[in-house]
């Protein structure tokens, strides 16, 4: 729970800029390999984190609910790697999921951000030809030794400034005697 959003939309402002600083070309050197992974996974991480906390907080509309991300599903290849030690199966090895496959999924903004925040691999950046932040790979707890999703740091960053410009204008309170709870909506 927070008090006030202002801060947190402030903060998740700055998580937005270093990401997009990693989405401009030459960004990623290999002279800076650990603090780019670094400021990589902290502003991903930071971005779904604060994200969630203003939607579970009532800070945002509830249209935010129901957007929509599409991610690329990368299907697990070799069933015994399910039974390798676990710090072995922190990175998405492309001989262990198929890096190729071209099915989409879309995913609740909301299951992405679990996807990220419960992520069970390390986030892995996907770079373009410029050395350049395009997308990420993640998996949660629930479906890596299954698959994992592919998300394209353009829809990730649509998504999350979306977050950032979302204010409640109107909130509209009932109380439901059938259930004995109070429905709110917001707008």
């Amino acid at each position: 729970m927070m008090l006030e959003s202002y801060p947190w939309k402030r903060e998740l402002e700055r998580q937005i800029e270093d990401l997009e600083s990693l989405a401009k070309p030459g960004a990623i050197s290999d002279d800076c390999a650990d603090e780019v992974d670094f400021q990589f996974e902290r502003s991903l991480i930071y971005s779904a984190f604060i994200s969630r906390l203003l939607m579970d907080a009532g800070k945002l509309p509830d249209s935010v609910w129901e957007l929509q991300i599409v991610a690329r599903t990368m299907p697990l290849l070799d069933s015994d790697f399910r039974n390798a030690v676990p710090v072995l199966r922190r990175w998405p090895d492309n001989g262990r999921y198929d890096f190729a496959s071209e099915e989409k999924r879309r995913l609740s903004f909301r299951d992405a951000i679990n996807q990220i925040i419960h992520s069970a691999i390390i986030p892995t950046m996907a770079l373009g030809k410029e050395r350049q932040l395009e997308g990420f790979f993640v998996g949660s707890d629930r479906v890596f030794d299954t698959e994992i999703y592919y998300i394209s740091l353009e829809d990730w960053l649509a998504h999350v400034c979306n977050v950032l410009h979302a204010d409640v204008s109107n909130v509209r309170m009932s109380f439901d005697p059938n259930k004995g709870t109070w429905i709110v909506s917001r707008d």
